[in-house]
């Protein structure tokens, strides 16, 4: 291959997203694991006709389209089951509901059977929507297929909706091209604080059904069995005898794996400079709220409040077909991004994060990882965390009278 084919040179600055493998017209790019998990681009020097396509289509290698600020508020969904199946305020879930009932297709990121992989999957019914329901803290892979069922779909006149993160929207959009402006297309980024490896979610999965006796049949990263501010992680399993199922319940701060996630040292490297920050060209940006209980104290947020960011005309319609269906009010950009620093730049490495990384990569035993990696937080910190959290429980209760 010629130097051209760039490629090849960009390191850790590859954020995984697949548009090469799957813009290639000879097929020749697999994605493919590294040693910590994360995949990464591996080309057949013997089918590549270096025609550069790869490299149009990287955006890491291409500038980003910047993001608009049309409009940015906050929003509920009024259905306590809606809001209730979703991570935040259930705005995702409103907005591909609508996308389905009108013959469209919507894009998320689904687990494959055991919980072990995260992939985007298409769906074109409403009974698979719970499927794509709720944040999962891993990094999905996307598939050439999926990325050619988008076009294909565009190509046949369906409404597509797509979810991701910045980098994923970043890719599909690339891969589109002027398909992308289409107002068949719609995008949605989610705000991103940085991917997890998959490898390590692989062998966390196998540690906790090795402890608990059981298979995993399910995984809810966020869930409000114990508040929104104060979600837990809820992994489901299936008894090996098949005969019974369970439910483990963990707060997120005491979940190691989540710990891991958090405190960044457990996330790709091209997180830590993540060029799609704002400028993954989306239509639409969703995240949580946090703060809101500060910044608009009047709003009742214990079961989850949606921060929400219109980038564009076709953002702005696919809102206003369902904002009968959320409580919502005005809110600015700077609000939102004061308490979500991830909506406007990149995390900073653990300090240990190579050791971290290497520890991954050598498979080491998760119990001994747990113990050398504790991921505790300062008490000040925690102190302060627990405080706001408790200001904003206590001033719901107040307006609940």
């Amino acid at each position: 291959m010629k130097d051209f084919v760039r490629l090849t040179t960009i390191g850790d600055k590859c954020c995984g997203c697949g548009a090469c493998a799957a813009k290639c017209p000879k097929k020749c790019i697999a994605m493919e694991e590294d040693d910590y998990g994360f995949r990464r681009p591996k080309i057949d020097s013997n089918k590549c006709i270096e025609c550069g396509i790869c490299d149009a289509t990287c955006p890491v290698l291409n500038d980003g389209r910047k993001d608009g600020d049309l409009h940015a508020f906050w929003a509920k969904a009024k259905e306590a089951r809606v809001l209730d199946s979703s991570s935040s305020g259930g705005i995702f879930g409103l907005l591909a509901a609508e996308t389905l009932n009108h013959g469209g297709m919507v894009v998320g990121a689904a687990w494959d059977s055991g919980c072990r992989n995260l992939r985007h999957v298409c769906i074109d019914s409403i009974e698979n929507l719970d499927l794509i329901m709720r944040s999962k803290y891993v990094q999905s892979i996307i598939d050439p297929e999926v990325f050619m069922a988008v076009e294909e779909g565009i190509n046949e006149g369906k409404p597509v909706l797509f979810s991701g993160t910045a980098c994923q929207v970043s890719a599909i959009r690339s891969f589109l091209g002027k398909k992308a402006k289409s107002d068949l297309f719609t995008s949605i980024d989610v705000i991103c604080h940085g991917v997890p490896s998959p490898k390590l979610w692989r062998r966390w999965a196998d540690y906790i059904e090795t402890s608990e006796q059981g298979s995993i049949v399910d995984v809810n990263f966020r869930s409000k069995t114990t508040g929104w501010q104060f979600y837990s992680v809820l992994y489901s399993l299936r008894s090996s005898n098949d005969v019974s199922r369970s439910c483990i319940s963990t707060p997120f701060s005491s979940d190691w794996y989540m710990r891991a996630f958090l405190q960044n040292a457990s996330l790709r490297p091209s997180c830590f400079s993540c060029p799609s920050k704002r400028a993954c060209g989306s239509d639409i940006t969703l995240g949580d709220y946090w703060g809101i209980q500060v910044v608009h104290p009047e709003v009742e947020s214990a079961n989850g409040v949606s921060a929400v960011i219109v980038n564009s005309e076709k953002g702005q319609e696919a809102i206003r077909l369902i904002l009968d269906k959320v409580d919502h009010g005005n809110s600015t950009f700077a609000e939102i991004a004061e308490n979500n620093p991830a909506l406007v730049g990149s995390v900073q490495p653990y300090q240990s994060y190579h050791e971290f990384q290497e520890a991954i990569m050598n498979e080491e035993p998760i119990v001994r990882m747990t113990a050398t990696y504790g991921f505790r937080d300062s008490l000040l910190k925690r102190l302060i965390k627990g405080l706001t959290a408790v200001a904003g429980y206590a001033l719901n209760l107040i307006r609940r009278g």
